[in-house]
């Protein structure tokens, strides 16, 4: 077989396990997301499976790889296509790509691996490169959005922190089924425009930022966990 034809189909080998490890994480959890399991999902061998990543380590590595890059895409993407626009319309534009992007199966599986692998005995993944990573390039591309803000501005860092908490909250609201799926009330998005908007446009007390945002970092990791935990009690009632 050609070179060229056995690099196609080792990488649709690949997306096709990456896929099957989302589905399975997504929708039954992490402790049911068992290695036969994402084989099943695939249609492929573990051999083969184990060729392409080794083990399931290999495998969730390349699932967090995967997910992180398709959104650093998407707002890359934004970021071009936002350069004429007001503060307000590419927050609104920010707003409505990543609450598309945080309702797709991969960003309940980002957290079911981000929330267990740190517990999991079997595995020695470090979660915490890839939350500095995902964290610091996320910086970046905001600033990429919003370029006329300085990034040592603490309205800025402010904005930021607030708005993506705010979305992740909105879709934890979602799966425990406080809002239709897949819908938000029409009264949300503007207001966290809005209250973006001004955080960006006007200076805040750093000691103030500092405080809101460390209350609002633990009252997110106890939303997400109890999302996570809600979602495959339901799964497993069914």
């Amino acid at each position: 077989m050609p070179r060229k034809a056995v690099s196609r189909t080792s990488e649709k080998t690949r997306l096709a396990v990456i896929d099957a490890a989302i589905h399975c994480l997504a929708n039954e959890g992490y402790h049911r997301a068992t290695s036969n399991r994402i084989a099943r999902q695939a249609s492929l061998s573990w051999g083969v499976i184990q060729y392409h990543f080794a083990d399931r380590a290999g495998i969730y590595r390349a699932v967090l790889d995967s997910i992180i890059a398709a959104y650093i895409t998407e707002l890359d993407n934004l970021a071009r296509s936002g350069e004429d626009k007001t503060v307000r319309e590419r927050l609104q534009l920010l707003a409505e790509r990543s609450w598309q992007l945080l309702n797709h199966p991969a960003y309940l599986a980002t957290m079911e691996l981000l929330l267990n692998l740190p517990r999991d005995p079997e595995l020695t993944l470090n979660t915490k490169t890839y939350v500095k990573r995902w964290s610091l390039r996320m910086a970046e591309l905001w600033q990429g959005i919003f370029p006329e803000f300085a990034a040592d501005h603490a309205g800025n860092n402010a904005a930021r922190q607030i708005f993506f908490a705010a979305l992740r909250g909105f879709v934890d609201n979602r799966l425990i089924g406080q809002w239709p799926k897949r819908s938000v009330p029409e009264d949300v998005f503007p207001a966290l425009v809005t209250a973006c908007a001004a955080l960006l446009v006007y200076r805040v007390s750093d000691t103030a930022t500092r405080a809101a945002l460390r209350s609002l970092s633990t009252a997110r990791r106890a939303s997400s966990a109890f999302c996570c935990h809600s979602h495959r009690a339901a799964a497993a009632r069914q």
